[in-house]
C-alpha cells in the first residue's frame, strides 16, 4: 500500500497562496468584467486610480501625456489579470516536486519547466513534454485551460467594448460643445429672440446620448481616465457645460421660453445618473461646488433671465460635477 505524502510547510504556503491569488484575480475579473452593477474590482480600482493620479502629480497634467494614460491603464489591466493567473497557477503547480512528469526526462521538473507547463497549458498551445502525475492534477490542469481560455476570452471582449465607449464619449461631447464650449454659449446659441424651443431635438439626442454614456462609465470605471488633448471632445467638460444652461432653464428663466419640459427633466435626470459612476473611482475636492452660471452676459444679449426665487435647490450635484471636471485635469467652462 502506497504510503501518503505529508505536505510539508513550504508546500501548504504555496498552495494557499496560489489558491488566495486565483481567487483575487477571479473576483477582480468578475467585477470588473461581468458585474452589471458597475465599479471595477479591487485590483484594477487601485491600479487604475493610483497610476492616473501619479502620472498627473509626475506630468504635472501635461496634456500629451495624459492621454496615453487610458490606452495604457486598459493594456496594464489585461495584462495584470493574465500575470496573477500565471503567478497563481505557478505556485499551485510549484507546490509539489513530483505533480509533473517526462517520460524523456529522469527527475522533477524544474522551476523553468514548471512555469513552461503553465504558460502553454493557460494559453492552450497544446501538449508539451511535460504532463501531470496523478488524476487530481489532471484535472486542476483542465480548470487550468479552461481559466485560460474563459480569461483571454473575456479580456478581448473588454478591451473592444472599453474603446468602442471611448468612441461613444467623444461623440457624445462632441454633440454637446458644438453647440457652445460652455452653458452661457448653448443658451445664446439656441436663442431666437423668443425661447429657446430650437434646443427639443438636440437636447433629446444629447439626453438618450448621455444614458447610454453612463451605463458605459456604470460598466467600466476606466472611461474616466480616457483624457482627450482636445477640449471639444472631453466629456466632463460637455456635461458640465450641460448643466450650467439647465441651472438656468431651471431657475433663471420664465416657464415659457423654455424647451420641451419632458426633455429637460429627462437631461437633468441623465446628468444626475451619469455622475452616480463617480462613486467606483477617486475623486478629491468632494465639497467644493462649482461656480455658479454668470448670467450679465445672456442679460446683455436679451434673455429674460432673472435671480432665482426663495431657496434654491441643493447643489449637492454640482459638487460632484466639479470633482469630475478636476478629476479629469480640466478648468470649469466659463
Amino acid at each position: 500500500m502506497k504510503e501518503e505524502k505529508e505536505v510539508t510547510a513550504m508546500e501548504a504556503v504555496l498552495i494557499i497562496l496560489g489558491i488566495a491569488v486565483i481567487g483575487l484575480v477571479v473576483l477582480d475579473f468578475i467585477l470588473t468584467t461581468l458585474w452589471v452593477q458597475g465599479g471595477a474590482g479591487p485590483v484594477t480600482s487601485k491600479l487604475t486610480s493610483g497610476i492616473w493620479i501619479l502620472t498627473r502629480k509626475m506630468s504635472r497634467d501635461n496634456k500629451t501625456i495624459l492621454s496615453l494614460v487610458g490606452p495604457m491603464l486598459l493594456v496594464l489591466t489585461v495584462m495584470s489579470w493574465i500575470l496573477l493567473f500565471l503567478a497563481g497557477w505557478f505556485c499551485l503547480i510549484a507546490s509539489d516536486p513530483d505533480i509533473l512528469s517526462n517520460s524523456q526526462h529522469e527527475g522533477n521538473a524544474s522551476i523553468i519547466d514548471r512555469i513552461y507547463y503553465v504558460g502553454y497549458t493557460f494559453f492552450t498551445l497544446g501538449s508539451g513534454n511535460w504532463t501531470p502525475s496523478s488524476d487530481v492534477w489532471k484535472v486542476i490542469a483542465i480548470i487550468l485551460t479552461a481559466s485560460g481560455m474563459i480569461s483571454i476570452t473575456f479580456a478581448v471582449t473588454y478591451l473592444i467594448n472599453v474603446v468602442s465607449a471611448v468612441n461613444t464619449k467623444r461623440g457624445f461631447a462632441q454633440d454637446v460643445l458644438s453647440i457652445g464650449q460652455s452653458g452661457t454659449e448653448i443658451l445664446l446659441t439656441a436663442w431666437n429672440g423668443k425661447d429657446l424651443h430650437h434646443l427639443d431635438k438636440p437636447l433629446s439626442l444629447i439626453s438618450s446620448n448621455l444614458s447610454t454614456l453612463s451605463t458605459q462609465y456604470n460598466a467600466y470605471p476606466i472611461l474616466h481616465y480616457y483624457f482627450n488633448k482636445d477640449s471639444s471632445k472631453s466629456t466632463s467638460l460637455a456635461i458640465a457645460a450641460l448643466d450650467d444652461a439647465l441651472q438656468v432653464m431651471e431657475h433663471h428663466l420664465p416657464k415659457e421660453t423654455l424647451p420641451n419640459p419632458v426633455i429637460v427633466k429627462q437631461t437633468r435626470s441623465s446628468i444626475l445618473t451619469f455622475l452616480d459612476t463617480l462613486d467606483f473611482v477617486t475623486i478629491s475636492d468632494k465639497n467644493e461646488e462649482a461656480p455658479a452660471p454668470d448670467l450679465t452676459e445672456l442679460r446683455e444679449k436679451g434673455l429674460p433671465v432673472h435671480q432665482a426665487q426663495g431657496e434654491e435647490q441643493t447643489f449637492e450635484h454640482r459638487k460632484k460635477l466639479l470633482s469630475l471636471v478636476h478629476l479629469n485635469a480640466r478648468k470649469w467652462p466659463t
